[in-house]
Parts: structure tokens; sequence; C-alpha cells
């Protein structure tokens, strides 16, 4: 490693696919032929990087995700070996597909390598007691041979084939017989890495510590590979993680550790050292590799980084390399003059010399389509013959539009099977039994779903099971776990009889409980590990092992003797957000306060009065991941639906969107505006001392909603104008401040064409996640009463633009009408439309402030006048508290005390039709 040696390119290394997070790399390789870096990862996607910038060549998906993790990458002529723990992989250097090999027999495969045939035969090994030799021209498998112990690390050095043990060793393999020619047991934990030339070969690996466990060797093992004997150790204090040996200088060798530290060292001389340190700040190296040409070195993090180092004006991959080949530009299509009486045949048909992308590999091919579905012998019984066919009465066996998945196992049993033991199963095995995936009772609950089951009060799985027990007790009993969820709800049962005033103090203990944690489930056990135990298992990676993180609890508080106890809860947003960065943000939920907390204040108990009683984990893969792609498939039909038969409407007054040119998208201007009838008044106590308390707020429900176009030719024109039928009892009608009149939100006696409040809802929804810019004055108590969230940067309340701070007041609609379009509105029943329209020309006007630079001094001017006037138009009435309570757009004093004519606010909640509770969306009920 020369002196001009740096990191030259560090790229982040692709995620598996869109709207997922990026991955670790599980392996890596410089490619033996052409400028190309090559790496995998556990979904079975493999990426090539070309030249020193690391551009992104090829990506092609090798293995399934149920493969498991590619392992390993291997190069010949034809193109790119990998091998996953299920199968083999060949493809070209352009991503194409060559073959792919999967076997039964294929359980945990870890490495290959070619044998003494060349690239003709090659050799995979793995955590298994066989071995494959594979021919490589065809994809098949020539010879099962048996392993003489599970290999991990598979090299290739002179005259044997070295690999490495899962217990620490390594074999020298002959590589015509595949004996055993000599066992060096090089570690005494396990070979982390390992790398091999002619004369010698180099380890490093993990050894069990005293009271700390397995921790990687602080040196590197030496063996000659000419006398077969062990050489003295490199030593490297950091802990020797990675090991290349130089491809064109026989004793050098380069080590490295997992915190960066890198060191160019002579095995014959190893006093004589070259030391570096890669910038990986606060993550560890995953793995190492030596380009072939010995001027490049890579690396790989744990924050799914790749990082190359060299010198700039030297550093290539391989001595002689091959041109990679690049697509070629496509030449123009040549211009045709087409008549109904041109003749077909003077279309040029393509060909092809190669093969096309539609040759997929066979693990790459499902099947399609279905059996047809059997016709039930009751409506055979009844059928009835007519000239298009026949026809019988459905016999309602299965629910409408149930479609029947006929490739399931139609033999149905009346009644739910219990669980077999194990026992039973053994005496029961059969061909199918054994090609069954599920436990009997998973299976039974599977086909249940497949074909409708029965009515939902006469589901299956929710009845009786009886289970017999065994003479061999619980122990037989099938108790197979298929898999772990997505979130993992725990219940602590620290109220439980078996908690003892000891072992609730372990939850006073700081970390105690963990923030990770892992789970393994293998051959139905389930294994759960944190801490070291889960680090460890994630550095080995023998097992496929998902990990959680904790994202909240719920936590029992007993404050004291003469008071309940009560339940608070604990969230962690941080992996809720699409910010990598915001790992740790806890907030206390207790009841309506909300208030954000430090992580050890989260996570600190007290056994007398603060103990967790349930947890959430979530599974660490889906942190940051939001997946908001069902945007992309909304259906906005329903904004171009007319609800009315009314045909004397003015074109002027209102008009539905056009599908063509008013289809709503990001950052579309709309006004709105909304009124309200009151349900239930206020309950207002009077104290003693004269002063009032709220017993009970007033509810109010939506009446009318309408929505206009704020740009285009038709601006001003609305195109949504619904009045909302209610069921429940109206107390109030708030005529004069809502111009709803008696009966007008009643099906019965209504002149308005009525919709539902889901319906109206679900129109504001679609304009909201369509993109649209809601315009409107006092947007804020509309859509809270409303039951809507609109984000900030989709709002413009001219409350807010014609507002000065300092001044502690906000204007009201009808004063900054007068006064700035020269306007009196509300001059008899309020109408939304108008409203909407009123607050949409004020945009425009803030607008033309804002472009002549007359803002602030436009606002001063504004509030000089509404002094002089008590902020009223000329001639508007008093407010009174029904329009606060309505949820209007008059003008509330921000401070405490109220103005002359300004009354206080009033907390408001929106009552849905047919419920008499508060809160939730109105889009789950009909």
């Amino acid at each position: 490693m020369e002196a001009d040696w740096d990191e030259i390119a560090r790229v982040p290394f692709p995620p598996p696919s869109l709207h997922t997070l990026a991955t670790p790399v599980s392996t890596f390789a410089f490619d033996t032929a052409q400028e190309l870096l090559w790496a995998a990862n556990e979904y079975g996607r493999i990426t090539s990087f070309y030249g020193l910038e690391l551009q992104k060549y090829t990506s092609y998906k090798g293995h399934s995700p149920q493969d498991g993790p590619v392992k390993q990458l291997l190069f010949c002529d034809k193109g790119v070996l990998s091998v996953a723990p299920r199968s083999l992989h060949l493809s070209n250097r352009r991503g194409l597909s060559l073959w792919h090999l999967s076997s039964a027999d294929f359980k945990d495969l870890r490495c290959m390598h070619f044998t003494l045939l060349g690239t003709n035969e090659l050799l995979v090994a793995g955590c298994q007691d066989t071995m494959f030799k594979i021919d490589v021209e065809k994809g098949a498998i020539l010879e099962t041979v048996h392993a003489p112990e599970k290999y991990t690390i598979m090299k290739r050095a002179g005259h044997y084939i070295c690999a490495a043990t899962s217990t620490g060793s390594v074999h020298l393999l002959d590589p015509n017989s595949l004996t055993v020619v000599k066992d060096w047991r090089s570690n005494l934990g396990w070979v982390n890495d390992m790398d091999a030339t002619a004369d010698f070969l180099v380890t490093c690996g993990y050894s069990p510590r005293q009271q700390l466990g397995y921790m990687l060797d602080p040196l590197a093992n030496v063996f000659d590979l000419k006398t077969l004997m062990p050489l003295p150790p490199i030593p490297f204090q950091p802990g020797a993680a990675f090991v290349r040996m130089h491809p064109r200088m026989s004793t050098t060798c380069v080590v490295a550790s997992q915190n960066g530290q890198i060191q160019v060292v002579d095995i014959m001389n190893p006093n004589t050292v070259n030391v570096r340190q890669a910038n990986i700040f606060d993550t560890y190296l995953l793995s190492l590799e030596l380009a072939p040409s010995g001027e490049a070195l890579a690396l790989t993090d744990s924050a799914c980084s790749i990082h190359l180092w060299g010198s700039m004006s030297k550093a290539h991959f391989t001595k002689y390399s091959s041109p990679t080949e690049f697509p070629d530009s496509s030449p123009p299509l040549p211009d045709m003059d087409w008549s109904p009486d041109t003749p077909l045949n003077v279309v040029g048909m393509p060909y092809y010399r190669e093969a096309l992308l539609s040759i997929w590999p066979t693990h790459t091919v499902f099947d399609t389509g279905a059996p047809p579905i059997k016709i039930d012998p009751d409506i055979t019984k009844s059928l009835q013959l007519a000239d298009i066919g026949g026809y019988a009465p459905n016999p309602r066996k299965t629910r409408r539009y149930q479609v029947e998945n006929t490739r399931t196992t139609q033999n149905m049993q009346n009644s739910l099977s219990a669980p077999r033991f194990l026992s039973e199963k053994a005496r029961h095995t059969s061909e199918d039994e054994a090609r069954l995936q599920m436990s009997d009772l998973y299976a039974d609950l599977y086909r249940l779903s497949a074909n409708g089951g029965s009515k939902p009060d006469e589901l299956e799985m929710y009845r009786k099971v009886e289970i017999k027990y065994s003479k061999f007790g619980v122990d037989d009993f099938d108790f197979d776990i298929q898999g772990v969820p997505t979130v993992l709800m725990i219940n602590t049962a620290i109220d439980t009889a078996v908690h003892s005033s000891h072992a609730k103090e372990l939850w006073s203990l700081p970390k105690w409980l963990p923030h990770e944690i892992g789970i393994i489930v293998d051959q139905g056990q389930f294994f759960c590990f944190e801490g070291q135990d889960l680090k460890l298992h994630l550095q080995r990676g023998v097992y496929t092992i998902v990990v959680y993180e904790l994202v909240g609890l719920v936590a029992d508080i007993n404050v004291g003797e003469n008071n309940k106890s009560h339940l608070v809860s604990m969230i962690n947003v941080g992996p809720s957000s699409r910010d990598p960065s915001r790992d740790n943000q806890w907030f206390i939920f207790n009841d309506f306060l909300v208030q954000q907390v430090s992580m050890d204040e989260a996570l600190r108990f007290e056994p007398k009065w603060k103990l967790p009683s349930v947890l959430a984990y979530q599974v660490k893969s889906a942190s940051h991941v939001i997946d908001d792609s069902w945007k992309e498939n909304l259906d906005p039909s329903l904004l171009y639906r007319r609800w009315t038969n009314r045909a004397n409407i003015h074109p002027n007054d209102f008009r539905l969107l056009s599908h063509a040119t008013e289809v709503p998208r990001p950052g579309m201007p709309v006004a709105i505006d909304a009124e309200f009838v009151k349900l239930q008044s206020e309950e207002i106590e009077v104290k003693a001392d004269g002063s009032r308390e709220t017993i009970l707020p007033s509810r109010s429900a939506l009446a009318r909603v309408s929505v206009l176009r704020g740009a285009g030719p038709d601006q001003g024109i609305s195109f949504i104008d619904d009045y909302i039928a209610i069921s429940e009892p109206i107390v109030d009608h708030l005529t004069e401040y809502s111009g709803i009149q008696p009966g007008d939100l009643d099906r019965t006696t209504s002149k308005h064409t009525l919709v539902s409040l889901k319906v109206a809802y679900k129109k504001l929804w679609l304009l909201l996640n369509l993109g649209c810019v809601f315009v409107g004055h006092g947007l804020l108590k509309d859509f809270r009463i409303i039951n809507i969230h609109v984000p900030r940067a989709q709002v413009v309340d001219t409350v807010n633009l014609f507002f000065i701070q300092s001044r502690q007041r906000k204007l009201n609609l009808r004063f900054l009408a007068w006064y700035l379009l020269k306007e009196d509105i509300q001059t008899g029943m309020h109408d939304s439309v108008e409203d909407a329209r009123t607050a949409l020309r004020l945009w425009k006007k803030y607008q033309e402030f804002q472009d002549a630079g007359v803002l602030e001094q436009m606002l001063e001017e504004v509030y000089r006048r509404g002094r002089e006037v008590g902020f009223k138009a000329p001639g508007a009435i008093p407010k009174d508290d029904a329009k606060k309570d309505a949820g209007g757009t008059d003008t509330p004093d921000l401070l405490g005390d109220s103005t002359p004519g300004t009354p206080r606010r009033r907390p408001v909640t929106l009552a849905f039709s047919g419920r008499s509770g508060l809160g939730g969306s109105p889009m789950g009920r009909v």
C-alpha cells in the first residue's frame, strides 16, 4: 500500500427494491476479467459497479429471498457464479440468466471453488453433510460427495483446496479425491476470514475469552503450504477480522479490524507494518477484498456503503482487463408513409442472434390460471334449460363475488381437527403429508379461508377444539412454530403471582429492557437473543435471525393509595419517520398529555409505581419504511359524479370537474368553506365564586361543504357543494351564521340533494391525497370539526396571511373583504360558496401585495383601519357564542382577555351520523 493510497470512492449499496431500506452487502468480489466490482445482498440481488467511480453497471436478481443471502461470488469466462444456501446461479456480466440450479439436497450452501478441471467443474459445499460437483457448462449436479466437515469458506492454493470448517479448523483437500490431506486447527472458535496463495495460508477468527464470550483473536494465523507446518502468527492488537493475500507479492498480506484499521504486513517480517485507518465513523466493517491487480482495495460497512481505496493515478482492478460491453445507442426509426392501401409486409420484423429476455430461468416461472370451479350439486338438481343456457336459484353458500382457489385441496372436513401428536404423525406420515409444510391445524384454517368458510358467526377457527392427551405428556404435543410476525406484542404479566418483588426489582435496573432482540425460528423451535448474543449471531450468520427493535410500551402507573392505577403509553416515533437519522424520539401519551421525553426516561421503571404491561417490538428492517404507493392508485371518479338531478343549475354557479382537463394534481389550489349545525349545547356550571366551568362541551356536525376551483379559466366556480344528511336531532341550525334552514338536512323534507357524511368526507380525502392545496379562512377549526388532518404545506389560510403576530389579533373574513376587496359579504345568511370565493380572492390579493413589495405596509394599514372601525365592516351584525360553537370564521382574540365583541373560544367536537360518541374517521361508517 503506497503512500498516496486513500479512499477514492464511496457509494451506497442500492436497496433490494423500491420503497425499501438499503441492506448491507452479504458478499462482494472484484471481477477477474473486467473493471467491475460485484456485490450481493441477503435478498438475492447482485449488482456490479464499473471503474474507479463505482458507476452502477448491472443489477439482477439471482436468487429468491427464500433461498437466503448470497454467500459467495465466483467468476468464469461465461459470467458470474453466485451461491446462496438453497440455490446456485450463473449469469453473464450483462445480467442475463444462463442457468439456475436448486435441489432439495441444497440446505445450507456457503462456499464454492473450481476443481482441477479449470472453470468447467465446480465444488460447492456448506454447513451440511454433503458436497456437490457441478458442471458449469450445463448447470447440473455431476456428483454428490460426503463432506468430512461443515465448510464455510473455500480457497484454492497450489495443489490443495483450503476449506475452513465451522469449528475453527482448516482442511486441505485433495482436488481429485476430495479427501482431507491436512487438518489444521487455526482458531478455537471459528474462522471469520481466510485467504491463500501458492505458498501460504492466513486465517483470522474468533476464540472464547473467559467471562467475555467469543472475541476476535489479536493475531492472524499463518500456515506454510509447502512444509504443511504453521508459522509464527502476525500480531494484530485491534483484533484481526479480515485478511487478503497480495496477488503479486507472495509474502505480503492485508489485515483489517472491524473498527477500520488496515495493516499491510510482510509474513516473513511481521515487524514491518504499513498502517491506515478507514473512515467508517460510527459503523463497522463487514468484509474486505483486494483487486486481482493489487492496486485497489474495497471495504463494506454496516451502513450499507462500499469504500474503494487506491491511488487515483494508478488504481485498476485487473492487470489485463477485457473491454466492458455497454449498450449501443438505438438508431432512429425510418419514416414510413402510411395509408389504408399500404401493405403490412412493408413493416420489417426484427432478427435476433441472442437469447431474448423472455427466456426466463425456471426459478422465476410460476403457475397461472386455475382449474375450473366445480358446479354445486344443488344447482345441477334445479337447473332449468333455456335458449341461452341454463339457470337455477342461488344456493347462497358463498359470499357475493367470492372466488374459490381451486388449486387447494377440496376435501374438507366439517369440523376443525385437533393437532396431531408427534407420535401420531410418525404413524400416519404419507407422501402428501410429508410435502405439507404447515401443521395440521394451520392447514385446516388455510383450506377454510380458501373455500370461503361459513357464515361469520360460524367460523370454524373459533369453534372449541378438543385435545386428547397422549401417554407421552406435553412433550408429545406439536408446538411447531411456522414464523414470526412483523410486530410483536409482548405481555409482561408483571401483576401475576409468579412475579415476586425481587423479579420486579429487575425492571428498575438501567438498560435491563433490551432495545433490540433477535429471533430465530429453526425446525419449529423459537429462540430469542439480545445484547452480545445477538451481535454474535449476526456476525456469524449461521442462522436466519430476525432483528426487532422496541417501538413502544404501555406502563401501569400507580401513584398512590387513594388514586386508581392508570395506563400511559411510551411511543418511539422515530421508526415511523422517513428520515433514518430519527431513530429514538420517544413521546409519552397520557390521555390528552402528549410530551416528548428522553429514551432513558421512557425506559425507566420503578417497582413501586411504574411497571410495563405490554411491550411492542417491530422488525428493524421495517423502520423508516413508509409505503405510500397506494396514492398512485386512487380512484377520483367520485369527484366527477353528479349527485343531483336538478337541471336549472347555472354553469357559472356549479360545474363538475372535467375528466380531461381538470384532474386534481399536487399543488392544485382549491377554495373551501364549511358550515356546521349544533347537535348539543354546552353545559356550564356557575360556581359560588362566579366562575364558570364547562361540564359538557357542545357538539357540532358538518352541514354543508363547498369546494371551488382555485385557478384556471373557471376559477371561482364550485365543483363540490354538498349538503350532508343528519339523522340525529339538531338543537340549533345556526341559520343566521350557516345559512342552513330547518329541514335542509332531512332526507324527507330537504329541497337539496343530500349526501352521506362518508361521501362528503371521501371527496375531501381524495383532494387531500391527490395533493391539492386548500385555500380558506379559519380552516384550522373547520378541519378539526370535519375530523381530517391536512399538512401545513397543503393549507393556505387567509386568517394567517393577514396577521401580524405582535398585534395579537386575527381579522375576520367580512372585514378583510370590505377593506381589501371593497365588497360587502354576509349581508344576509352565510353562504359557504361566497365565503370560499372571498378567501380565494384575498389570497390572490395577498400575492399581488407580495409581488409589489408592499405587503408589510398594507398589513399595517389594514390593522390601522381596523382599529378605527372596531375590526368590523360597517353594518356588521355582532356575533354571539353560537357562531363560535359552530366553527365559523369570526375573529377571536389570542389573549385570555377578550375585547368587546370577541367572545372566548370553546372546545368543539364533531358528531357523526348514527353515533353518539366522539372521534374517529367517518370513512369506516356507512
